[in-house]
């Protein structure tokens, strides 16, 4: 889920079966941030280039 920290509003959620993986719904969520977007990432993404 992307969450907008101040208000906690969702922006952008993805779902599936656990065997896809947290990288695959990140990936499909990507489209949502903009220029500018200050992202805070889980550590599970740390060895992963988005």
């Amino acid at each position: 889920m992307l969450i907008e920290c101040g208000t906690r509003a969702v922006l952008a959620a993805a779902f599936g079966p656990g065997t896809a993986g947290e990288t695959t719904y990140a990936e499909r969520m990507l489209d949502r941030l903009t220029s500018g977007t200050l992202v805070l990432l889980d550590t599970g993404f740390d060895g992963y280039s988005l």
